[in-house]
């Protein structure tokens, strides 16, 4: 799964997930900044199946939004939620996400 989790100003502690996960570290890890002070880190690892924390995305599909649009629209819904936004992304999605073809 892909999680979604808000970043900003100097306050950044990413260490509260590897202590939520028993010590694992992420396979993938991304970040975007959007601003001097809002940004999103992305963290993720292969998954067999979607779990019950999130919901399938595919964004190989031709009418998604660019990547960076993506995160950003998902970074607004996480502040509505409260909390960090948990994505399936099919491995092709994944890895192609940054390209338009």
């Amino acid at each position: 799964g892909l999680k979604f989790a808000e970043v900003g100003g100097d306050d950044v502690d990413l260490d509260q997930d590897n202590d939520t996960n028993g010590g694992h570290c992420s396979r993938f890890v991304e970040g975007l900044i959007f601003s001097k002070d809002r940004g999103v880190v992305m963290l993720g690892d292969f998954a067999h199946g979607v779990g019950k924390d999130g919901y399938l995305y595919e964004h190989g599909k031709w009418h998604k939004p660019y990547f960076y649009k993506h995160a950003e629209e998902v970074l607004e819904h996480g502040l509505s939620a409260k909390g960090p936004v948990v994505e399936y992304w099919p491995v092709r999605d994944y890895y192609y996400r940054h390209s338009r073809s």
